[in-house]
C-alpha cells in the first residue's frame, strides 16, 4: 500500500523583530497557545515588550483584532497567535505617531532669574490708602440728639462747610473746646472716639 501523503501546516506570519520564535502548540490549540507556547504571547509580556500600556493594548485588542483568530483567552488570561501578534505590533506602530503629536510642549528650563515676570495690571495698595480717613476738628454747634453734632475742620476758615459727627454724648462738648481728631467709618460717617471733655468746654 501507498503510504498516506503528509500534508503541511500553513506557515504562520512572520513575528515582529525582537520577539523568539514561539515552539508547536499542542494538537487542537491555535498556534502559540498551550503547553510549550512562548510566553511572549501573553498579553502581559506583549505590553512590556512593545513599551506600552497594557489598557492601550486591550483597546487595540477590543476594537481592531478578532477573537479566536488573532487571540484566545485562558481563564483571565489573553494569549495572542503568532498573526494576531503581528497585527497588534503594527496597530501600535501606527499609533505612536499620533501619540507624539498629542504630546504637550517641553516645560521651560531655563533658570528663574532669566524668566519674564508677569506684570501686574495695578500696583499694589499703600499701607497709607488702607486706613480710615482722619481729620482735626472744632466744634460748630450741638443737636438735640445728644449723639450728634456739627463740627468743621480746624485749619479751614470759619465759613468752611460743617458736617455731623457722632459722640456717646455731646454734653459738654461747646464751640470753646479745643480741637480734637475724628475719623471717617467704613459707612462713610464720622466719628469722635476719644475721651470725653471732662466739663463743659473743656478736656
Amino acid at each position: 500500500m501507498n503510504s498516506p501523503k503528509k500534508s503541511r501546516a500553513p506557515s504562520a506570519l512572520p513575528l515582529p523583530s525582537g520577539f523568539p520564535t514561539p515552539t508547536l502548540a499542542t494538537a487542537g490549540g491555535p498556534a502559540g497557545v498551550g503547553a510549550g507556547a512562548d510566553e511572549a504571547f501573553w498579553e502581559s509580556h506583549v505590553a512590556v515588550r512593545l513599551g506600552v500600556a497594557r489598557e492601550k493594548i486591550a483597546l487595540l485588542r477590543g476594537t481592531q483584532l478578532q477573537e479566536v483568530v488573532d487571540f484566545t483567552r485562558q481563564g483571565n488570561a489573553v494569549v495572542y497567535t503568532a498573526g494576531g501578534l503581528a497585527r497588534l505590533t503594527a496597530l501600535v506602530a501606527r499609533a505612536a505617531p499620533q501619540d507624539a503629536a498629542e504630546t504637550p510642549p517641553a516645560v521651560s528650563t531655563l533658570p528663574a532669574a532669566q524668566i519674564a515676570s508677569t506684570p501686574t495690571a495695578q500696583p499694589a495698595p499703600s499701607l497709607g490708602g488702607c486706613q480710615p480717613e482722619r481729620a482735626r476738628v472744632v466744634v460748630v454747634r450741638t443737636l438735640p440728639n445728644r449723639k450728634m453734632m456739627f463740627v468743621r475742620r480746624a485749619d479751614y476758615a470759619k465759613d468752611a462747610p460743617t458736617f455731623i459727627v457722632r459722640v456717646k454724648d455731646n454734653l459738654n462738648f461747646h464751640p470753646r473746646l479745643a480741637p480734637f481728631e475724628v475719623r471717617r467709618a467704613a459707612d462713610g460717617q464720622w466719628l469722635y472716639l476719644g475721651r470725653m471733655p471732662r466739663s463743659l468746654g473743656r478736656w
